[in-house]
C-alpha cells in the first residue's frame, strides 16, 4: 500500500514594526526574508500601540497601516495585516504569534539586529521561543543573538544607514526623502500631513 505523503508546513514569515514610516531598509529585509527561508508568506505586522515605542511613536496606527500597504503590498509573497490594530491597546508579538500559530505552519519571526539582542526582555519571551524561530538581520556588523531557548537564525541584508526617526526629522524640515522611502510612501505622507505641523 502506497504512503500517502503529507504536506510540508506552510513557512510564514512575522515581521512586525511601527512602520512610523517604513523605509528602504525594511523593503529590503522584506525581500531578503522571501528569498532566503524560502518563504510561502510573509506577513508584515503593524503595531498598534508598541509598548517598548509607545514614546516615540509620532503617527497614528491608522496612517501607518495606511503606509505600510503602499510600501510592501507590491512584494511578491508579502501582506501587510492589521490584527494588531484591530486587537487595541498594547500590541504584544506573543499574542500576535499565538493567533497565527497552527500545525500547518512553520513560522520565522523576522527581527532587527537591535530588537533581536533585546528579545529576552519580551513580553512572554519564553512562549515566543517556543512558537517561532528568530530570524535576525544581519547589516554587515557584529550581532548579538539571544541564546537559548531560542531558536536563531540570520539573514544577510545590504546596510541601510537611515531610521524611521531621521526620515520623520527631515520631513519636518522640508527635506526631500525620495532616497529613503518608496514613492507610494511618500504620497501617503503628503496626503496625510504627516510629520510637519504644517
Amino acid at each position: 500500500m502506497a504512503m500517502i505523503e503529507q504536506p510540508r508546513p506552510k513557512k510564514l514569515g512575522i515581521f512586525g514594526g511601527t512602520f512610523d514610516p517604513p523605509h528602504f531598509g525594511h523593503v529590503q529585509i522584506c525581500k531578503a526574508a522571501v528569498k532566503s527561508l524560502s518563504l510561502d508568506e510573509l506577513v508584515v505586522v503593524v503595531a498598534n500601540d508598541p509598548w517598548q515605542k509607545s514614546a516615540t511613536v509620532q503617527a497614528t496606527a491608522p496612517d501607518r497601516l495606511a503606509m505600510a500597504k503602499a510600501a510592501f503590498d507590491t512584494i511578491d509573497r508579502v501582506t501587510v495585516s492589521d490584527i494588531e490594530i484591530l486587537r487595541g491597546g498594547r500590541s504584544y508579538m506573543i499574542e500576535t504569534l499565538e493567533a497565527f500559530a497552527s500545525t500547518e505552519h512553520e513560522m520565522y519571526l523576522i527581527l532587527g539586529d537591535d530588537a533581536a539582542s533585546k528579545l529576552s526582555t519580551w513580553h512572554r519571551a519564553a512562549d515566543l521561543a517556543e512558537l517561532a524561530t528568530v530570524a535576525a538581520v544581519a547589516r554587515g556588523g557584529e550581532l548579538s543573538l539571544p541564546g537559548p531557548p531560542f531558536r536563531c537564525l540570520t539573514i544577510d541584508v545590504e546596510r541601510f544607514d537611515c531610521q524611521s526617526s531621521q526620515i520623520r526629522e527631515m520631513v519636518a524640515s522640508g527635506d526631500p526623502i525620495g532616497n529613503f522611502v518608496p514613492a507610494e510612501v511618500i504620497l501617503e505622507v503628503a496626503q496625510r500631513h504627516l510629520y510637519t505641523s504644517a
